[in-house]
C-alpha cells in the first residue's frame, strides 16, 4: 500500500511548517521518480542477470529450478519484476492525485471561510457607517434647530 499522507517535515519543501498543494504535487512527482528509477534498477539489474548458469540462490529468476537461468526466465523475471514496479508507480500516483484533490478541497474550504468573513467585515463596516452617518445627521439637524431657535430669540 502506498504511504499514507505525508508528513509536514517530508513534504514541507521550504520549510515553513506547512504543505501547499504545489509542495504535494512537488513531493508525489519526487515520489513517482523514485519508483521510476527504482524500476529501471530492477530492469537493468535483471537484464544482466541472463547468463545461463546463474545459481538458484542469487536470482529468483530460474523459474524451473534447473540452476540455470535461461533468456526467457530472465525476460519472464524482468517483466515481472518491473510489472511489480510499474504497479508501485501507479499505486503512488493514484495516491498523490488523491492527496492533491484533498489539498485543493481544503483550500476551496479556507477561500469560502475567507470569503465569508470578508463579507462579514463588509456588511458590519456599512452598518457602523449608517449609524455613524445618521448622528451626524442628527447632530446637524440639533444644530439647525438650535441657530433656528436663538435667530428667533434675537
Amino acid at each position: 500500500m502506498a504511504e499514507e499522507v505525508p508528513q509536514a517535515p517530508k513534504a514541507d519543501l521550504d520549510g515553513d511548517g506547512k504543505v501547499s498543494f504545489k509542495e504535494s504535487v512537488e513531493y508525489a512527482k519526487s515520489k513517482l521518480k523514485e519508483v521510476a528509477g527504482e524500476a529501471k534498477e530492477v530492469y537493468a539489474e535483471a537484464k544482466d542477470k541472463v547468463s545461463a548458469k546463474v545459481a538458484c540462490a542469487k536470482c529468483a529468476a530460474d523459474l524451473d529450478g534447473d540452476g540455470k537461468v535461461s533468456k526467457e526466465e530472465a525476460k519472464q523475471y524482468a517483466k515481472a519484476q518491473y510489472e511489480k514496479a510499474a504497479g508501485k508507480a501507479k499505486e503512488a500516483y493514484a495516491d498523490a492525485k488523491v492527496k492533491a484533490g484533498v489539498l485543493a478541497g481544503k483550500a476551496k474550504d479556507v477561500y469560502a471561510q475567507a470569503k465569508e468573513k470578508a463579507e462579514d467585515l463588509a456588511d458590519k463596516a456599512e452598518d457602523k457607517y449608517e449609524e455613524l452617518r445618521d448622528k451626524a445627521e442628527d447632530l446637524v439637524d440639533e444644530t439647525k434647530a438650535k441657530f433656528a431657535k436663538k435667530d428667533s430669540e434675537a
